[in-house]
């Protein structure tokens, strides 16, 4: 399995584990969030790629940083050993984490130059 695949789906066993402490269904999550139901289900289970806006959000609602949030926090799993998340392995999904970023402000300043164009007499 490949590194990124296994960050989502490490993130969003975190997800589901801060959802579950907080005694929160899913309904009730993407309904604050602004989420699907259905979204909210997939960033779970590790199905789709969840960009830095949603990070943010996900992190300001659960009210945990996103150092914490990102880097696994070991206290919320209490089976799996700190050993687990080397400083090596939190490098390789802040570096992730920034290239999904910089691809995503990249379409953003591609869809900015086509509303210039249009809005151009």
């Amino acid at each position: 399995m490949d590194k990124e695949k296994q960050y989502y789906e490490k993130l969003g066993a975190q997800l589901t584990t801060l959802r579950t402490l907080k005694g929160l269904s899913v309904e009730e999550v993407a309904e604050k969030l602004n989420l699907s139901s259905q979204e909210l289900k997939s960033i779970e289970n590790g199905e789709i790629e969840v960009g830095v806006e949603k990070v943010i959000a996900l992190a300001s609602f659960y009210n945990t940083s996103i150092s914490e949030f990102v880097h696994f926090n070991t206290s919320l799993n209490a089976d799996e050993s700190e050993s687990q998340y080397s400083s090596r392995n939190m490098q390789e999904i802040i570096a992730m984490m920034s290239l999904n970023f910089e691809h995503q402000k990249a379409l953003l300043l591609k869809e900015i130059e086509l509303l210039r164009s249009k809005l151009k007499p």
